[in-house]
Parts: structure tokens; sequence; C-alpha cells
């Protein structure tokens, strides 16, 4: 079976060849200088398969100076939506041990309760999936919703309840913190018949606090803002964001002028156009005018404490002249943003170098950069090997 991935390596030389008529300005500080700051945005790797009860799961990092490599041994269990047939079926996301552990313990304790549970699990070959160790080698393998469970509402019910009784619990603390309730969704892998579902693609509806705990993906949306004072590709520059110091994930690091989650339901263009509204004051009616679409990155993140961070964000780009700027004022809403500056792409793409962005906004940012021709092979010998760090292939499904 060939598994769904993207591939942002394509799109970005489709994209080179829309924009072929910009010379690129820009130098690096050394050759290179760019690669190890797409690794450490862009610095895991999920599992791919085949799935099969004989080989072991684990994420890999792709950051060879990463110190959180440690999480490399890790032994997922994968999390199938429906009973799994091995080598055949890609699952819809990843459990590290400490989740496995919890929901076998819910699974236990729905069968004490109720005499059923809703979770099915599988063993490794020749084992009983009744345990697992504290780095997931254990004798569980895989596991998937029970047959009773069989359509959107009935998993999001399941999801839903065992979440909230780690909430109540205390459980995963670091998850929950911070915790808006925001639903999101979790797609149905390819292959499956969607009938049950009433012809829907979503499996499931899972709180965006929770996403982590399965490395179920989060959608997003990433709005780069720029201005041309001239006709040059050396008088491009961009509005660039300073995330609050308040903010609890990556606080001060410069941003993309909007950017945030895709709301259940909603096409990424309003998203966008949302969150540009809402973070940086724009008027409503200008961005549906001028907002573009520049295309999507697949990111692929493991945190410090491991959490594997899958998503599909969805880029755009909008024409953000000075007087318009100037006259809003903007300084964010809520305290999401402490400021804006206006830096042209030479100072951008020293600061993708120092590593003075969040993660996904610096492959915004970047992306960008390929697009308009700015960042090419004559700025960076690296070239070909920055791409290949921006792409990352997710079995988990994604649309």
């Amino acid at each position: 079976m060939v598994y769904p991935t993207f591939n942002l390596t394509h799109n970005s030389r489709l994209c080179q060849r829309l924009y072929s008529t910009r010379i690129s300005p820009l130098r690096l500080v050394s050759d290179n200088a760019l690669l190890a700051q797409i690794r450490s945005a862009n610095n895991v790797q999920l599992p791919l398969g085949p799935f099969d009860p004989k080989i072991p799961c684990h994420a890999t990092s792709t950051d060879p100076t990463s110190p959180h490599t440690e999480h490399d041994e890790e032994a997922l269990v994968p999390f199938f939506l429906h009973r799994p047939m091995p080598r055949t079926q890609a699952p819809i996301g990843f459990l590290r041990p400490a989740v496995a552990r919890a929901l076998l313990e819910d699974h236990h304790s729905q069968l004490g309760f109720r005499g059923r549970s809703s979770w099915s699990f599988y063993p490794k070959e020749n084992q009983a999936p009744d345990s697992v160790s504290e780095n997931g080698n254990g004798k569980m393998w895989a596991l998937s919703f029970s047959p009773h469970v069989w359509n959107q509402s009935l998993r999001t019910d399941a999801i839903k309840r065992v979440v909230e009784g780690w909430k109540r619990l205390g459980m995963f603390p670091d998850i929950f913190e911070g915790c808006s309730g925001e639903e999101c969704p979790v797609y149905l892998p390819s292959g499956v018949d969607r009938t049950a579902d009433s012809g829907e693609s979503m499996a499931l509806t899972v709180q965006r606090a929770a996403l982590p705990l399965f490395s179920f993906p989060n959608f997003g949306t990433l709005l780069v803002g720029f201005c041309e004072k001239g006709g040059s590709p050396s008088d491009l520059q961009l509005w660039i964001a300073r995330r609050s110091h308040s903010k609890r994930i990556f606080p001060g690091f410069l941003d993309v002028v909007a950017g945030g989650n895709i709301g259940l339901g909603q096409p990424p263009v309003e998203s966008a156009i949302r969150e540009a509204s809402e973070g940086a004051s724009l008027p409503e009616s200008y961005l549906a005018k001028h907002v573009r679409s520049s295309g999507s990155i697949v990111f692929s993140h493991r945190s410090s404490a491991g959490w594997l961070l899958p998503g599909l964000y969805h880029t755009f780009q909008l024409p953000l002249p000075i007087d318009l700027m100037t006259s809003l004022k903007i300084i964010g809403d809520g305290g999401q943003v402490g400021s804006f500056e206006l830096l042209d792409a030479q100072e951008c793409l020293d600061k993708l170098v120092a590593g003075e962005f969040a993660p996904s906004s610096a492959l915004a940012i970047l992306n960008f950069l390929v697009r308009e021709r700015l960042y090419t092979r004559d700025v960076d010998v690296g070239y070909d090997a920055a791409l290949e760090a921006m792409q990352r292939d997710l079995v988990v499904p994604i649309f």
C-alpha cells in the first residue's frame, strides 16, 4: 500500500518556475548556514511503516544536534481506526509509552465497570498486550477503537471521555496547561470505507490541546506580510511580528504577521483572514481583497518534552503598504503580539540563520523567500539539502 505523503520540494520547484523573473540579492554568512535551523524546526520523521507486530515502531530525530534524541528510543504504539491488518493500513496517530499505559488502564477500568471497552489492543507476536514499559518496549503492538465504536460521533465521545478524565486527575499537566477546548478534526485514512460515517472525511474531533497525546496532526494557517517600495528584488521587505513575552510557547520569538489554527469546518483562507483580523487588527475588507494562497508546508516537530507535533500549515501572503500599517497603528490583540517591524529580505535571512523565528514561522518565511526567488542555489550551495530538510512525509491522514 502507498501511504499518503506531502511533497514540499515538488511544490517549491513549481513555485520557482512561476516566480522565475527575480534575481536573488541575498547572501549567507557561510555555506549551509540555514540547514541547521530548518532541521531544528522540522526536527523529526514520524514512522512510515510498514506497520507489523514484528517491526519496532519509532520516531526518528532528523536534527543531528538536537539534545532530545533520547526520545528516539521510545517505542511508539500505532493508533489505528479499525482492527489493523499488518502492512496494509496506515494509523491515524501514535502513542508514546505513558499515553499507551494510561489507555490500557482505562481499558481495564471500562471492562470492570461496563463489561466492554472503547479500545482494542493488539499484541506483539506471541504476546498478550497487557503491559507497556517506560520506554514502550512492553507486549503491546497497536491499538484501535473497538468494533462498537464505529462512527465519528462515537469515536469523538470516546476520546473526549478519556481526555476529560485525564484532565480531572491532573495527568499530562504540560499538555493541558492553557487548554482552550477548541475542537480540531482528525481525518479518515485513505482507503477506508466512508459509508459508515455518512460519507464524511473526518474520523473524529478532538480538543486542540490533546492533539500531541495521540500525535494527531494540527491544521493551521501562516500569513506572510510584505511591502515593495520599488521594482527591484532588493526593495522587498517583510512585516515581522515579535511574539509577546507572555506567550506560553516561544515567547519573544519572531513570527509571521498572523497565524493560528483552522477552525472546525472553516476553509483555510477564512481562518487566515480571521487570525489576521483578530491578531493583527487588519481590516477584513482589505484582507478579503488582497490575501493570496502560497501553498502549504508540512511541519513535523518534536517538542523538548518529546511530544510529537505533526501539522499541515496553509501559507498565505499579503501586500501591506507602509501607510496602511502606519495608519492602523497595529499593536496586536490580546497580548499575542508585542510589536511589528519592517525588515528587508537579507535581515530576515540573517535572523532565520540565527534561530530567532518560531519554528513553523521560520519555515513559512523560507517558503516565501523560495517563491520570490530570493533564496536560491546562487545564495546557498546547500539549497537542495535545505529544501529536502523542509520536506517531511506524514503517514497520518492530513485531508
